[in-house]
C-alpha cells in the first residue's frame, strides 16, 4: 500500500472532435505498483469534471463512471476532461 495511486486517462479511439461530427471515449485506469487495479470500475467513484477553452470548470458537466463517451454539444470550441478519484 505504500505505492501511489495514479490515474490515466486514455482515448482509444482519438481526442478530436472536428466540425461537430464523432465522439469521444474517455477511459479512466487506475494503477498502483505497475498494475491497473479497478479494472471493473466498482471500487472507486469517478468524478469527472470540463474545463472549457479559458479554464472555466463547467459545474453542469457532470460524469460519475469509469469509463465516458464525449459528444459533439459537450465542446464548444475546446474542452479539457479531468477525471478525480473518490474512495466509496
Amino acid at each position: 500500500m505504500s505505492d501511489p495511486i495514479y490515474i490515466e486517462i486514455s482515448s482509444p479511439d482519438g481526442d478530436v472532435i472536428k466540425n461537430g461530427q464523432g465522439s469521444i471515449n474517455l477511459k479512466a485506469e487506475v494503477w498502483r505498483g505497475g498494475e491497473e487495479i479497478d479494472t471493473a470500475g466498482t471500487g472507486f467513484n469517478y468524478v469527472w469534471s470540463k474545463f472549457d477553452k479559458n479554464g472555466v470548470v463547467d459545474p453542469a458537466f457532470t460524469r460519475n463512471t469509469k469509463n465516458i463517451t464525449i459528444l459533439p454539444a459537450d465542446i464548444s470550441a475546446k474542452a479539457t476532461f479531468v477525471c478525480r478519484l473518490m474512495t466509496l
